[in-house]
């Protein structure tokens, strides 16, 4: 990630959706080959949580709300902040032909939050085992919804737990140490020649 990802359009930038706070708070980041728009439509309104997309403000004047909040580029360590207090992250994807949106999925369960994902061809490796991500097929808004509703309906400690269990999996399948060391392993097995 870049050190300035995303600056805000806003003039508050106050996180909600902490525990004790009347509003909650889904987060979904990214500018590019992204599918907010099938994110939004399924985003249950009235129920006392906030949508806050942050990099892509292409939708804000069809779906802006007080439900639906949109931001532009902000410090990385602010969008961190956002992802921190947030309950859930969506990582909302249209299905392409090549591989995105890894970092982003995995940059969220490494914060200990849970996660929907669009299963793709492109997350398909990363989450078909981690039963801590719930999944939801390309363009799919009644799916979407579901899903969402599901998450929502949980506690906070529930979804705690499932967070916690994002960054384990992230510790135990894709650390930089562990990768480094299946490389070490591979590199070992190639034959040396004089």
């Amino acid at each position: 990630m870049s050190e300035v990802l995303y600056r805000s359009r806003t003039a508050s930038t106050a996180i909600q959706g902490r525990p004790g706070r009347s509003t909650r708070t889904v987060v979904a980041f990214g500018h590019r080959k992204r599918d907010h728009a099938t994110l939004c439509e399924a985003f249950p309104q009235g129920m006392g949580w906030q949508l806050q997309i942050i990099g892509d403000t292409a939708l804000a004047s069809q779906y802006a709300s007080s439900d639906i909040q949109f931001f532009d580029a902000m410090p990385l360590a602010q969008l961190v902040q956002h992802i921190a207090h947030s309950e859930l992250v969506v990582v909302a994807l249209p299905e392409l032909p090549y591989s995105y949106g890894q970092m982003t999925l995995l940059q969220s369960m490494a914060l200990g939050r849970p996660v929907v994902c669009t299963l793709t061809t492109s997350t398909i490796d990363y989450v078909s085992h981690a039963r801590c991500v719930a999944t939801v097929p390309p363009a799919d808004v009644d799916a979407m919804r579901a899903a969402l509703l599901q998450m929502i309906g949980l506690s906070h400690q529930q979804r705690v737990a499932q967070g916690a269990a994002c960054r384990q999996w992230v510790e135990r399948h894709y650390s930089e140490q562990l990768m480094a060391q299946q490389f070490e392993s591979l590199i070992q097995q190639v034959p040396l020649t004089p």
